[in-house]
């Protein structure tokens, strides 16, 4: 199961990449904020689903079918050159990753960025992890970790 998100202002868009993903049999999910502070969840999505608003201006969708990714396609604000993303700033991707991590699942995660995102410079916090790899519209970042 492939999780993604449907894009905000200024994010990459990943549905024509969803529709794909679709016709070639995967299941699909998408993320809800049900609440601040607190992991996301995931419910089973489609193309052609109907969406429905969530907190903080995301879209999520309507049928609320839980479920559980074994891939996370996340949106990047910003990236430095080891695969660690910079987000809006509240956590949910954090928590989410722990609480599967916790849970004993190993989830793949690959974000996506536009090219001019890239920054220097930034050091992650303790609790940040180095995503698998961070894709661009020209070129794939695998993970070096930070050394801890």
């Amino acid at each position: 199961m492939i999780a993604a998100y449907w894009p905000m202002s200024g994010e990459p868009d990943p549905r024509e990449a969803l529709a794909d993903w679709h016709r070639a049999g995967w299941r699909l999910a998408l993320p809800a904020v049900r609440q601040l502070n607190a992991p996301l969840d995931f419910f089973a999505w489609a193309p052609g689903d109907e969406m429905a608003g969530g907190l903080l201006g995301t879209w999520q969708p309507a049928r609320q079918v839980a479920c559980v990714p074994d891939v996370l396609v996340i949106p990047c604000l910003g990236f430095d050159g080891r695969a660690y993303r910079l987000g809006y700033g509240g956590g949910f991707y954090d928590r989410t990753l722990a609480a599967l991590t916790g849970a004993g699942r190993r989830v793949v995660t690959i974000g996506v960025a536009h090219d001019d995102a890239q920054v220097v410079g930034f050091e992650p916090h303790a609790h940040d992890r180095a995503l698998d790899c961070i894709v661009t519209e020209s070129r794939r970042i695998p993970s070096r970790p930070a050394p801890r």
